[in-house]
């Protein structure tokens, strides 16, 4: 089974990549600084990003492929 990460921001939905596994996905997740972790829910983690947070580019290296992840592929809430 493979498993998709997504950001969803308001109405839309931004795919970031495809991984093998769930843990994949967290070790991914770790990679990126700015990604907050709110465990306020029991049944679930929600993982999310400020924008103010974001760089105007950041490069995340993860088992040899290369994300960019830059607040330009987003809105702002006051955009």
């Amino acid at each position: 089974m493979l498993y998709l990460l997504k950001i969803n921001q308001f109405e839309k939905s931004y795919d970031i990549g495809i991984f093998k596994n769930e843990q994949s996905i967290y070790k991914f997740i770790e990679k990126i600084p700015f990604v907050k972790k709110d465990n306020s829910n029991f049944n679930y983690t929600n993982y999310y990003m400020e924008f103010e947070d974001i760089p105007e580019y950041y490069e995340v290296n993860f088992n040899n492929y290369l994300y960019i992840i830059t607040r330009f592929f987003i809105h702002s809430r006051w955009n």
